[in-house]
């Protein structure tokens, strides 16, 4: 028992250093994703800038979740209304 303790403590302590690395890997990567998700969106601010202005929204971001929160309230609509309509059709 003692030695299966031992031997897992072993291989873990191989493993830390690799998961370690591996870690930071993924935190670069999580960078530049985060760099490359703000140069698109002041990308997409430029291009709808004017846009934004007129509807008065700060950008086009913001503008997109409450047209998306829109459209799923009215596809929840919808659909309860299509089950109110079934519900009384099979009365």
């Amino acid at each position: 028992m003692r030695d299966d303790i031992a031997n897992v403590d072993k291989d873990l302590g191989k493993l830390a250093p690799e998961s370690e690395a591996k870690r930071a890997a993924v935190r670069m990567i999580d960078d530049q994703l985060t760099g490359l998700e703000q140069i698109l969106n002041e990308a997409d601010d430029k291009v709808f800038a004017e846009f934004c202005q007129r509807i008065e929204v700060d950008n086009i971001r913001d503008y997109e979740e409450v047209q998306l929160k829109m459209a799923q309230e009215e596809n929840e609509a919808l659909e309860k209304f299509t089950v109110q309509k079934a519900r009384i059709g099979h009365q």
